[in-house]
């Protein structure tokens, strides 16, 4: 006999904050920031990169095919939880891969959270002096440097990255992370570069969008089955994701805990080729151009969803292995953060677009 379960619905509101929080929890490990034409940063070219990746990257490959053994998959963000299971960190991992030959090269996978403890960056920024080359993901035109007096884009993605630090009491990866640091190298695309791939692949901005709106619904109804599993979890209402930080905190922690950081940008394929596979194409050329010249301690810093896709490609086409596994405390859920009136944050976030109009400011 078959019983069926009555559907219960949750309120409105309650959907409302879910929605918001896993297109949050997409912006914050999958989608790089982008800067637009108003945005203010050196724009010294370097290579061409829009050349390089409407196709496959120029990897140098072995004489004979890289045979290598397949190691366990392992998550690249990980929630560490207390004895009650509640989750008390958020933390992103750098992993090692070597050479199967023995040769001296070393390269790490350095996952990122687009916001996080300033803490966090601190530590990331002092990592980031051991290495050669660290290759750092922003759409943006080649070898664009962000600057602190950046002004923020008005589409929703922009407008989510710009808000979501405030609402959350984070810091933003932008303002932490030291961009003129003379080993740090741009490796992603422009909006340009993106476009150009579209149109290759035969995608217009119809198929796009509706693409987009199938992916859409499949994951309002991905929500809908992880129900259960939200059933002990506390979602906040848009009040209180305003007001209390440390409850928005949690929510999206728990959100996080049940993305799985290999699938398609949280459900969302339409992207993937352009999101994932092209930027992280982009990525690999450049780490490849910088192996030919003779570096041998090299990083690649992206978002954690970008990493299962670069672990692949290294261990296959590259000749490498996985060989240690690190793992960086990005969200310290153990501190009180003061709650704030809704005044308040309104405020902070009307503070961050109200200079999107004003002149541009000069470049550093």
């Amino acid at each position: 006999m078959v019983i069926s379960r009555k559907k219960s619905y949750a309120p409105s509101h309650m959907k409302n904050s879910k929605l918001l929080i896993f297109l949050g929890a997409i912006v914050l490990l999958s989608i790089g920031y982008g800067l637009g034409a108003r945005s203010t940063g050196q724009q010294a070219p370097l290579k061409p990169l829009a050349q390089m990746l409407v196709a496959k990257p120029p990897y140098v490959k072995p004489a004979q095919a890289v045979r290598y053994e397949k190691p366990e998959p392992m998550k690249f963000l990980r929630v560490s939880r207390d004895p009650n299971h509640k989750i008390v960190s958020v933390d992103t991992a750098t992993v090692r891969y070597e050479p199967i030959d023995g040769s001296d090269l070393k390269v790490d996978l350095i996952g990122a959270v687009h916001m996080a403890d300033r803490e966090y960056f601190a530590n990331l920024n002092q990592a980031f002096q051991q290495y050669e080359r660290v290759l750092y993901e922003l759409v943006a035109p080649p070898d664009t440097r962000p600057t602190k007096d950046r002004v923020p884009g008005t589409d929703p993605f922009s407008v989510l990255q710009a808000s979501l630090p405030e609402m959350l009491a984070f810091s933003h990866q932008l303002d932490e992370v030291d961009y003129h640091a003379p080993n740090l190298v741009h490796a992603d695309l422009s909006f340009e570069d993106l476009r150009e791939e579209a149109r290759k692949r035969g995608e217009t901005a119809f198929t796009l969008i509706a693409g987009m709106a199938l992916d859409f619904l499949k994951v309002v109804q991905k929500m809908e089955e992880q129900q259960d599993q939200l059933k002990d979890v506390s979602v906040p209402g848009l009040l209180e994701m305003l007001t209390d930080p440390n409850a928005f905190r949690q929510s999206f922690a728990e959100t996080l805990a049940l993305m799985d950081d290999e699938e398609s940008i949280g459900g969302f394929t339409t992207l993937t080729p352009y999101i994932i596979e092209a930027r992280n194409n982009a990525a690999l050329a450049v780490l490849d151009q910088e192996i030919q010249a003779g570096r041998k301690k090299l990083a690649i810093f992206y978002g954690a969803a970008h990493l299962s896709d670069f672990e692949g490609k290294l261990l296959s086409e590259f000749g490498l292995k996985r060989t240690g596994v690190q793992w960086n405390k990005a969200w310290d859920l153990r501190k009180d953060v003061p709650t704030r009136s809704p005044f308040q944050q309104l405020g902070s976030i009307f503070r961050l677009f109200q200079n999107a109009d004003s002149p541009q400011r000069p470049t550093e």
